[in-house]
C-alpha cells in the first residue's frame, strides 16, 4: 500500500513538469533576448510572441543595441517538436526602426522549455548569435 502511495505522489509531482515541457513552446508571452554580431551587442531586447497556433507563431523582436540601433522586427515562426528547433523569418520592420535589417533566425528550445539556445541569424548586416530566456506569459502585448 505504501508503494502505491509513493507512485501516486511521484505521478502528481512529475505530471505538471511533463505538461510544462509539452506546452513550453510556442506560447504567447515575452522572452528576454541577448545577441551579438560583428557590429554590436544587442541587450535589453525581447522576443514577443503575440499569437500561437499549434507549432506556428507570430510576433516581433524588439531589438536594442549599445550602438543606438533599435526597433521592432515583425516575424513568423515555426517550432519543430521532433528536434526542438525554432525557425523565425523576419517579415517587416517598424517605421521607427533604426539600424535594423530583416533576418532569418534559428535556435533550439532547452529541455526545461524556458530558454532558446544556440541561436544564430543571418541578415543583410551579416551573421550573428543569440539566446533568449522566458520572462512572462501575457494575455496581450504592447
Amino acid at each position: 500500500m505504501k508503494r502505491i502511495w509513493i507512485l501516486v505522489f511521484l505521478g502528481i509531482m512529475l505530471l505538471p513538469q511533463a505538461l510544462i515541457a509539452q506546452q513550453a513552446f510556442p506560447r504567447v508571452g515575452v522572452w528576454d533576448v541577448t545577441g551579438r554580431d560583428h557590429r554590436t551587442v544587442w541587450t535589453r531586447s525581447a522576443l514577443v510572441i503575440e499569437e500561437a497556433d499549434g507549432d506556428a507563431f507570430r510576433g516581433y523582436f524588439y531589438w536594442y543595441s549599445i550602438m543606438n540601433s533599435e526597433g521592432r522586427e515583425y516575424f513568423v515562426g515555426f517550432y519543430d517538436r521532433r528536434n526542438r528547433k525554432v525557425e523565425i523569418r523576419g517579415e517587416r520592420l517598424s517605421n521607427d526602426a533604426v539600424g535594423l535589417g530583416l533576418g532569418i533566425y534559428t535556435a533550439y528550445l532547452s529541455r526545461n522549455g524556458r530558454d532558446l539556445e544556440e541561436g544564430t541569424w543571418i541578415s543583410m548586416g551579416g551573421p550573428g548569435s543569440w539566446e533568449a530566456r522566458w520572462r512572462e506569459q501575457t494575455s496581450s502585448t504592447r
